[in-house]
Order: C-alpha cells, then sequence, then structure tokens
C-alpha cells in the first residue's frame, strides 16, 4: 500500500512509524500510548502527522523516539519510565519533542535506552541498566541523564548538517544496497550528514560510487 511521496528514510518502532521527507519534514503515525508520535497527544492514529520540520534522521524504540535536526540537536519524546527520554525525569512521558543535547551525529533507540554519537566522536548512553546495557560499568541502575562512554567513535568523511549532495557524472552508485545509473546532469538529494558522496561508509548509509568506464 502506497503511504507516502518523496520520502528519504522510514525507521520503525514496536507499533509505531516514522518517515523524514526529502524536504526535511517528520511524519509519524501508529500507536501512540506513552505520546511516542510526538504529535501533542497520547491518541493513536491511522495516517502520516507533521511533527518537526529541518529533520537529519531518526530512531525509534518500544515507546521513545529521537530525532536530529540539521544543526546537530538532539530531540526526544514518548515513554521515560526508565530515563531513556535523557532528560532528567523518570517516570514520565512527554508527547512533544524536547531537546536533550547539541551536536549530535547519530542516535539509535533501543528497547528502553538510547545512544549518541557527538560530532567529536564521543559516545553517550542513557536509560535503563538493568543488564548493563549502557556499558558504564554498572548495572541494576538507570541513568536518566546522558552519560559519556567512550571516545574516537568512528564518524567517516568530515560529518556535517548539510543534508543535500548533488553528482553530476556518468556514474554507477548503490545507496543502500541499490544500484542505479545517474546520467550527465541528474541530482541525487540525500537526506542526513552527507560531506561527498566518494567512498562513504557511516552510520546511515553505505554509498560507493564507480565510474562508468565502458
Amino acid at each position: 500500500i502506497k503511504i507516502m511521496d518523496d520520502v528519504a528514510q522510514v525507521n520503525l518502532g514496536s507499533d509505531y512509524s516514522a518517515a523524514i521527507k526529502i524536504d526535511g519534514s517528520l511524519w509519524m503515525w501508529g500507536f501512540n500510548g506513552s505520546g511516542q508520535l510526538g504529535n501533542g497527544t497520547f491518541e493513536y492514529t491511522s495516517e502520516p502527522v507533521k511533527i518537526m520540520d529541518n529533520i537529519a534522521q531518526v530512531s525509534l524504540g518500544s515507546s521513545h523516539s529521537a530525532a536530529i535536526k540539521q544543526d546537530g540537536s538532539l530531540w526526544m519524546w514518548g515513554s521515560g519510565w526508565n530515563g531513556e527520554l535523557g532528560n532528567r525525569e523518570l517516570n514520565t512521558r512527554i508527547n512533544t519533542p524536547q531537546k536533550v543535547m547539541d551536536s549530535i551525529a547519530f542516535v539509535s533507540v533501543g528497547w528502553k535506552h538510547s545512544a549518541a554519537v557527538k560530532q567529536d566522536g564521543s559516545l553517550w548512553m542513557w536509560g535503563e541498566n538493568k543488564s548493563g546495557q549502557l556499558g558504564n560499568g554498572t548495572s541494576g541502575v538507570d541513568s536518566y541523564v546522558p552519560i559519556k562512554i567512550t571516545d574516537e567513535i568512528a564518524l567517516s568523511n568530515n560529518i556535517n548538517t548539510t543534508p543535500q549532495n548533488s553528482v553530476e557524472n556518468n556514474e554507477t552508485f548503490t545507496f543502500n544496497n541499490i544500484e542505479s545509473q545517474i546520467n550527465i546532469g541528474d541530482t541525487i538529494t540525500l537526506t542526513g550528514y552527507f560531506n561527498n558522496l566518494t567512498n562513504m561508509d557511516n552510520m546511515y548509509e553505505r554509498i560507493s560510487i564507480v565510474s562508468n568506464d565502458e
């Protein structure tokens, strides 16, 4: 079933969905008992609802959500019962996006915990920790604030906040394992942190360009 046009990125939670359009707008739909849609209610919706603009990446968990804006700021909403929103509060739920951190390059949320890589390569984690999943040397104690875990997490090719790149060569490219032909004059628009397309291998997509010499 066709849902939307002009979609650049999709991410799925346990029973809700999100899509980023090529214009950077974030749309969400599905279950919303913890406010994980971020639309200001706790009611589910069966149709996409626009939540935010200028979004570079989105990640969905069990019942909490995270999005990075194109300026590198991290926003979170939904269930925070185990501190997974990183907003210094436990036993809460939030139905609108709330800013948590700045200078973020990548975010990933798990069942009840969250992780972010800053643009300086440092890894930060927060939320449930009953099995030691935060990697901070402890277990059984949840964290409601981001904790720095390690440094030097590899992020390729000088990640920046420019959401678009263009290619104007007659070359073959792969994008999410889909191979296509770029004709002269074609423009490809990508959502995310990309500096260039050549031999790119980062945490969002794997992109490689091979010259067409035939």
